[in-house]
Parts: structure tokens; sequence; C-alpha cells
């Protein structure tokens, strides 16, 4: 690469596994409570008004962050090259901003946890959800995580 632009298609669409997950049980009317975190910003409010049937009650506003972007290269065959990903906002997403929704994770018939949370929240969601006896999952893609 000589840093020089290179001619290719370009394609925006909503993103984050679990995100995605929880986007299709509301289309599906599973009613998904999201628990997230976006920045005050273009990219927010066109995720948040991408699907109306999405609780967002979960959502934390940050206002000196940037809503998480992931930008991926493809070869021709559509598999991954490589890909550049600002997900600091995620950082946010802190035991004590998921521990405001116990009661609802603790109803849940299941918890869905995306693999860009800090180990700590993912400890905090999982034991929670232990105590519950709420089954998880945890939704990654593979090629992200590094």
């Amino acid at each position: 690469m000589t840093g020089g632009t290179l001619k290719g298609s370009i394609r925006q669409s909503y993103g984050g596994v679990g995100r995605n997950l929880a986007d299709a049980l509301a289309r599906l009317h599973c009613r998904p409570f999201l628990i997230s975190a976006l920045g005050n910003d273009s990219h927010a409010r066109a995720l948040t008004a991408h699907n109306p049937l999405l609780d967002q009650g979960g959502l934390a506003i940050v206002e000196e962050a940037s809503t998480a972007v992931y930008c991926v290269v493809l070869d021709n065959g559509g598999e991954a090259l490589f890909g550049v990903g600002d997900m600091t906002v995620h950082e946010q997403i802190t035991p004590a901003h998921v521990g405001k929704y116990e009661d609802v994770i603790r109803r849940a018939p299941l918890m869905v946890v995306d693999g860009n949370l800090t180990q700590a929240t993912i400890n905090y969601i999982l034991d929670l959800c232990s105590s519950a006896a709420v089954p998880d999952f945890e939704a990654y893609e593979q090629h992200h995580v590094q």
C-alpha cells in the first residue's frame, strides 16, 4: 500500500453483532431490550431511527464519544482482508450501567452478550445471569477480536 486512494465500492450498514441480533428479534416481535452506548452523533441518530420496534431504553448516549464504527476491507470473494474499528464507546457499558437494568435481565428469557464489552462487564453479566438462571449467549465475530 502506497497511501494513495484505491478504487472500490463502499457500502454502509448497521452493525454490531449484538445489535443486529436485537434488531432481528424486534422485527419478529420478540421484544428484546438493548443495553449499549452510543455517541451523540449522526451515526447514533440513524441507528436509533432504523428500527422503531427495538426497545432502546438501555442506551447510554455519551456526549464526548463517537458511536462505534467498524470498516472492513474485503477481497473479491467477500472475505475480510482487514478491518479498522473505533469501539471505545463500548468502554462506557460498565457493570454500573448494566446494573441499572438488573430487573430486566433477571426476567429475561435469554441474554445475548456482545464480545466488544470489557471483561469486567462480561463477567458481571454472566454472574448476574447465573444467579437468575438466565441462559446467556456470547455474540461476536472471531476476526474482530484481537
